[in-house]
């Protein structure tokens, strides 16, 4: 389950950018991906500003990312 509070397709707000989880790390670190699978940032630590904007659902929606 989570890590950090966070699960794997939670839909979050960084510095570096917003996207659901792809991939978690035991170290805090995790990779972003867009709505059709394709890696934003790598990347992104848990721990500096990051934000859950929604928490997984049973479908991933995509009119969070046009508005």
């Amino acid at each position: 389950g989570k890590l950090f509070g966070l699960k794997k397709f939670d839909y979050v707000n960084t510095i570096k950018g917003c996207g659901f989880i792809k991939g978690k790390r035991s170290s805090g670190y995790f990779a972003l991906m867009d709505i059709f699978n394709k890696v934003i940032v790598t990347s992104v630590n848990v721990k500096t500003n990051c934000d859950r904007v929604i928490a997984r659902s049973t479908t991933l929606l995509d009119e969070i990312i046009r508005s």
